[in-house]
C-alpha cells in the first residue's frame, strides 16, 4: 500500500514534468467525464494544486487505460460511478478549501470524505 506522502516522493522525482497517462494511457480511450474531470484537476488556477491533484488524477485514470488495479480491493476507484461523482464533487469545492484537504492542513466535511479523499 502507498503511503499518504507517496505523492509528494513522485513530485520530488520531477517537479517541473506534467506526467503523461502511464504505460500505454491513450487519451482517446477515456470517457468524456473521465476527460473533464482530468482536465480540471490540472487547472485549478493554483499552481501547487494543479500538479498535487493533476498528477493523482493522472495516474489513476492512466491504471484504467493500463488495466492496473488501483485499490486494495482490486478496483480503480475512478473506474467506477461513485468514485467519479465523489472526484466531481472534490473539484467542485473552493480551491482554498481543497488544498487545506490535500495537505492535511484540515479535515474535509463529512459529503466530501469518500474512497477518493479519505
Amino acid at each position: 500500500e502507498k503511503s499518504s506522502n507517496s505523492w509528494l516522493s513522485e513530485f520530488k522525482k520531477s517537479p517541473q514534468g506534467d506526467p503523461q497517462l502511464p504505460g500505454n494511457g491513450n487519451m482517446s480511450d477515456l470517457t468524456v467525464r473521465q476527460k473533464r474531470a482530468l482536465y480540471r484537476s490540472k487547472q485549478r488556477g493554483w499552481l501547487e494544486l494543479d500538479v498535487i491533484l493533476g498528477r493523482w488524477t493522472t495516474q489513476n485514470i492512466g491504471e484504467i487505460l493500463n488495466g492496473k488495479r488501483g485499490t486494495s480491493q482490486g478496483r480503480n476507484i475512478l473506474n467506477t460511478e461513485e468514485g467519479m461523482s465523489q472526484l466531481e464533487k472534490i473539484l467542485d469545492a473552493e480551491t482554498p478549501d481543497l488544498f487545506k484537504w490535500v495537505t492535511r492542513q484540515a479535515e474535509p466535511p463529512e459529503e466530501i470524505r469518500g474512497k477518493v479523499l479519505v
